[in-house]
């Protein structure tokens, strides 16, 4: 019923046929390509199942294993099938959440070099498949165990098992679908060892430009699937990858054996032979029992069961040595009899939900204190177990270390706040120079407008008075400079303290245009300011929101071309505060410099409408000194279209910038009111 429901609604949300690109690597049964009948398999059979009931075409593609990976993560095929989830895969695609199987993989040798333990890999040459879940895990543990291994990849699986017939590799490591099948078809044969390895759930993987709905549509297909036991999964998981039954003695024979018993005394016989299937029987649950528990035991992670009342029933005996604590403390006992010292409050809220909604959870992270105390960091994962009439059974799941990880964090948080301390020390570095700049430039500039202006007689020659020209513009360039520097490192380290006032902005953001309107005329540019409803006030800096209007039109003049135009408009908000967008048809912005703008020093592509001196600092002074009112700016261009700035202020009683230190904006030597305001328009 789930299934069908699960296919209706999925074909009715259908609005498009996607074309799916699919790899197809060598691995029978689960997935091969025949060269008379194309793609072969259980996960064909699904795929053409799922295309039938979404409508979807697919396109199979032919490759080896590790080009069918690369393939799928530069975007030539959509989807690959029959993939492990690791974290190092999740950073090159995407996964689905629901698992299509469940395998491990045996461990083939010749006969002479049978494996008893998985520590007998150590100094051994390892045939594996290149670029598989196998190949990393013994990356791995080399590294983890110091193991000297001569790994030997192979493109595909019956390479792997090749390469140990002919005697190049001691060892071969495949995955159980493909080894059942062929361990035996060729010679010599290979011995396979009872020492399992790397159990793993397999997805699907898909490219990034796959969307979540896709994705999403299988995972629910596959759950339909997989809810009833007659489901064309089953068929299919039956069709090619069960284990083939003996051979049972056809009826005739059966009635034959049973009058040739009465004849002979069939008794005897009868009792003899079920003595041997019983022994059979016996001997097949003990290595069942066996191989399991060698599974459990050769594994790098552990495995742990609850009961229908959710408490604790298993756990395998890697999860003593890594966590510390002996099964025997949480056998019997729940999670909340259990308890987990120094766990996130919502992490754990959430674990417990999750387990009495009999939900799947994932990566549930908590800290353990071993008896050394050493901390170690566990992830537990676990899946509800339900029989085939739904009654809840219990949970089933595993357990990893990641105490490296978690290491590898802190240690990157410590780094960031090395750099973030690294960051203020230069901020309150440009500071103190810029200080130190401003006293000599401003005698250069007085001495060089003396002479310019020849107050004291004339200069001479020409050439003197165009030198003194060009010596007072570097000089107030480089004041501005300095003065932007100094701007910017007073807010950075926190030297701002804002004179909060009630303002009326409409008159303020008409000033800033009155100021502007020469330069803008002789630009060819009209500036229009517009106010949206009743008189528009807010409790404000005066200065700063000068500085940020001045700044934010003399930009938009200078990519602005001849006959172009510059909008702002004030008005309020919903929630009582006030925005200001400031709109040109100017050249644009290019989208790959978009995210630096509002850095230091970075300027606008170089596609603008007339030459630009600035030197990057007016935007990033400007998002400081907006965000310092508790506000926001945002920054939306389109190349060719032109550019649009949003300001939004909070109301008034949400402004807070009172605790900083008092910063004199007035005082800058040898600026008149007019001449401060155009410097701060200059200042791009």
């Amino acid at each position: 019923m789930a299934f069908v429901v699960a296919v209706f609604t999925s074909d009715q949300a259908a609005g498009e046929e996607p074309t799916l690109r699919v790899g197809v690597y060598q691995n029978e049964p689960k997935i091969y390509w025949d060269p008379a009948h194309g793609p072969r398999g259980f996960y064909p059979e699904i795929i053409e199942r799922l295309s039938q009931s979404f409508g979807w075409r697919i396109t199979y593609v032919p490759c080896a294993w590790s080009d069918c990976l690369n393939m799928l993560e530069t975007g030539e095929i959509d989807v690959m099938p029959d993939v492990a989830y690791s974290q190092q895969r999740a950073r090159r695609f995407q996964f689905g959440h629901e698992a299509v199987l469940h395998s491990w993989s045996y461990i083939y040798s010749r006969h002479e070099t049978v494996l008893s333990a998985l520590e007998d890999l150590n100094g051994r040459r390892v045939a594996v498949l290149q670029d598989g879940i196998q190949h990393r895990r013994l990356l791995e543990l080399a590294e983890q165990q110091n193991w000297t291994l001569q790994l030997i990849p192979s493109p595909s699986p019956d390479g792997v098992l090749d390469q140990v017939r002919q005697g190049a590799a001691d060892y071969g490591i495949v995955n159980r679908f493909y080894g059942e099948l062929h361990e035996s078809v060729a010679e010599p044969r290979l011995e396979r060892s009872q020492v399992l390895f790397r159990p793993a759930p397999l997805y699907f993987a898909y490219t990034d430009a796959v969307t979540d709905s896709v994705i999403e549509r299988m995972d629910a297909y596959l759950a339909g699937l997989k809810s009833y036991a007659h489901s064309p999964y089953y068929q299919a998981y039956q069709r090619w990858l069960a284990q083939p039954h003996r051979p049972t003695l056809p009826d005739w024979v059966l009635w034959c054996l049973g009058i040739l018993a009465v004849v002979l005394g069939g008794s005897f016989l009868a009792n003899a032979y079920l003595k041997k299937r019983i022994a059979q029987a016996k001997a097949s649950l003990a290595a069942s029992k066996q191989r399991f528990h060698d599974f459990a035991k050769s594994s790098t992670d552990w495995f742990w069961e609850m009961d229908e009342n959710l408490r604790f029933s298993f756990f395998s005996e890697r999860f003593e040595r890594v966590a510390g604590v002996p099964p025997a403390k949480l056998l019997g006992k729940t999670r909340e009899e259990t308890g987990i010292p120094g766990v996130d409050p919502e992490s754990w809220r959430q674990h417990l939900n999750d387990l009495k909604a009999q939900r799947p959870f994932r990566d549930f992270v908590h800290p353990r204190v071993r008896p050394d105390g050493i901390t170690v960091y566990l992830a537990i994962s676990g899946v509800p177990v339900f029989d085939d009439t739904g009654r809840f059974l219990g949970y089933r799941g595993t357990g990893r270390d990641i105490t490296r990880q978690k290491q590898s964090e802190a240690a990157l948080a410590a780094s960031l706040k090395e750099t973030a301390s690294a960051n203020r020390a230069k901020s309150e570095f440009l500071a103190t120079m810029s200080h130190d700049l401003r006293t000599p430039l401003n005698a250069i500039l007085g001495f060089s407008d003396l002479m310019r202006q020849q107050i004291l007689g004339p200069l001479g020659a020409a050439k003197y008075r165009d030198y003194a020209e060009d010596i007072h513009a570097s000089a107030a360039h480089l004041l501005d400079l300095v003065n932007d520097l100094l701007d910017l490192s007073r807010i950075e380290t926190g030297n701002l303290k804002l004179d909060l006032q009630p303002l009326p902005l409409s008159e303020i953001v008409s000033a800033a245009a009155r100021t502007l309107d020469r330069i803008a005329q002789e630009a060819g540019v009209t500036i229009a300011v517009q106010t949206c409803g009743p008189e528009i006030s807010c409790r404000a800096d005066r200065r700063a929101i000068e500085q940020i209007t001045l700044n934010l039109i003399s930009n938009s003049i200078r990519h602005t071309a001849t006959g172009g135009s510059i909008q702002v408009t004030l008005e309020g908000t919903a929630e009582g505060g006030t925005k200001l967008t400031f709109a040109d048809d100017g050249c644009g912005i290019e989208p790959d410099a978009l995210p630096r703008l509002f850095e230091p020093y970075e300027r606008a592509n170089p596609l603008r409408a007339r030459p630009y001196h600035g030197h990057g600092l007016g935007l990033p002074i400007c998002k400081r000194l907006v965000e310092a009112h508790g506000g926001t700016i945002t920054l939306e261009s389109t190349l060719g279209v032109g550019t649009v700035i949003t300001i939004a202020l909070p109301a008034s009683d949400a402004t807070t910038s009172e605790d900083h230190s008092e910063v004199d904006q007035s005082n800058e030597p040898g600026y008149s009111e007019e001449q401060r305001r155009l410097r701060l328009a200059g200042s791009g």
